[in-house]
């Protein structure tokens, strides 16, 4: 096994995606969504949230590649539910 990435920050859940020649991990990091893109230009980027108070948990996340979009629990209010995440 090699090391795909090392990445700027913890780590609860990630997912890995291959789009042509370029190479992405989005990932949760304290209750935040980030893009690293791993090809160059390698960079994080913090993904927008539309409602400031959910937080990305636990250590599931996918990546629907139907719909380009990353699904994954939350949490909001001390409430759970899953969100989808178009267009990552």
């Amino acid at each position: 096994m090699n090391n795909l990435v090392g990445l700027p920050r913890g780590v609860s859940s990630y997912v890995y995606r291959r789009e042509g020649a370029t190479e992405i991990a989005y990932y949760c990091s304290g209750g935040r969504l980030y893009k690293y893109q791993i090809t160059a230009p390698a960079g994080e980027t913090a993904l927008s949230w539309p409602v400031a108070s959910i937080q990305c948990q636990g250590p599931n996340l996918i990546y629907n590649s139907t719909r380009n979009s990353l699904i994954f629990p939350f949490k909001q209010n001390g409430l759970n539910g899953i969100v989808e995440y178009l267009n990552p």
